[in-house]
């Protein structure tokens, strides 16, 4: 009901391009919700195009301009099925989280880094679930996207959870996930120290190391049978 609800505002005009939304405790406090809910609705408002984050800020009715591209990709959604496509879009993926990690590593700007610093600390936690740990694993990628200051970027990151889900990575994850938390932890609070630290060439190493490791598992859960 939250996603109903904001969509239906931004698209009555209630919520005009560049009006903030409420904050996650006021939707929370006033739908009788979680916070999970607010942010998986506001995700998927953002999938649409409908919303941007700004770090330190909140969320926003977007653009024009990011709506469209957010549209123009939006044709991802129809290709998981075919086993090439996932592949490249692993592979841009990759290349665009590259290029995002040089430009947050360079510029190191402290509200960025906070917000960054602030989901992994999320992800230790013993007791979180699989779905909220996925939820900043995903919010974690975007917040580099969104503070590298190309809304291209933020366009294709954005089916990242669709991917994981079609392409059957996401409840292999699952199955793993008591086993694979605190080594996935370690993964990003590993790879957010050496973008803190300026260690830009080190941290997208790593990365390519995380991200080979993503294909090799979609290779193997993908493989004919024997």
């Amino acid at each position: 009901k939250v996603y109903d609800y904001l969509e239906g505002q931004i698209l009555g005009g209630e919520l005009p391009v560049g009006a903030r939304l409420p904050t996650e405790p006021e939707l929370s406090k006033g739908f009788g919700v979680s916070r999970t809910v607010v942010r998986e609705a506001i995700q998927k408002l953002k999938a649409q195009g409908l919303v941007v984050s700004k770090v330190g800020n909140g969320s926003f009715v977007a653009s024009d301009q990011m709506a469209q591209i957010k549209k123009a990709f939006s044709h991802y959604r129809q290709i998981y099925a075919n086993k090439r496509a996932i592949l490249d879009y692993v592979k841009l993926r990759t290349i665009i989280e590259l290029e995002c990690m040089n430009i947050v590593g360079r510029e190191r700007n402290p509200a960025c880094l906070r917000e960054l610093d602030a989901i992994v600390d999320k992800m230790k936690d013993p007791q979180i679930s699989f779905e909220e740990f996925e939820q900043l694993d995903m919010s974690f990628h975007l917040t580099m996207a969104a503070n590298s200051g190309n809304i291209m970027f933020q366009a294709i990151l954005e089916p990242l959870k669709e991917f994981s889900t079609r392409s059957g990575l996401l409840e292999r994850q699952r199955t793993v996930f008591t086993e694979r938390r605190q080594p996935l932890w370690e993964e990003h609070r590993k790879l957010l120290d050496l973008i803190k630290a300026g260690r830009v060439e080190e941290a997208q190493a790593y990365f390519r190391e995380q991200m080979k490791h993503t294909l090799d598992t979609f290779e193997a859960i993908t493989a004919p049978a024997k």
